[in-house]
């Protein structure tokens, strides 16, 4: 058991530091691709052991009912992580949560903002989009649409 764990952590960590293959092997179950500045996860294997180098990536998890970006310390954590299906080199932007009272009055500055806007959508069956992201001029105009959950500086890609 011992042997394996140790050849599991050899491979995760060549994956992990690895930048110029394309296409690397974790494991049976796992192969990264990399797409521009997007990497793809495919496969998850619980119980892999990851280093605790810090190299921030965000990560991009598909749930039943919507998309959840979130922070992992490394592209080996984002890629063994449960619903994972790619990252992109750094940290997430900050999301601000729209409050309640919605403003009435914006102004026409340009600072564009990356809005989660809830679709309206719900079904039994996956895929549903329950929300998408959509570009808008800045946050005040974003939040002043009811449909809009929260936004992230810049725009959307």
């Amino acid at each position: 058991m011992l042997k394996v764990l140790v050849i599991s952590t050899m491979l995760l960590f060549s994956a992990c530091s690895h930048k110029s293959t394309p296409v690397v092997k974790v494991d049976i179950n796992k192969t990264v691709e990399t797409k521009s500045d997007t990497v793809i996860c495919k496969g998850y294997k619980e119980g892999v052991v990851c280093t605790a180098v810090y190299d921030p990536v965000c990560e991009k998890s598909v749930l039943q009912d919507h998309i959840d970006y979130k922070t992992a310390s490394n592209p080996c954590t984002a890629c063994t992580g449960k619903n994972v299906v790619s990252y992109t080199k750094g940290a997430c932007p900050t999301f601000v949560k729209c409050k309640a009272k919605r403003p009435e009055v914006c102004t026409k500055e340009y600072t564009p903002v990356c809005a989660k806007v809830d679709t309206g959508i719900r079904c039994i069956k996956e895929p549903c989009p329950a929300t998408e992201f959509k570009t808008f001029a800045n946050g005040c105009t974003a939040c002043s649409n009811p449909k809009v959950i929260g936004y992230m500086n810049g725009s959307c890609k």
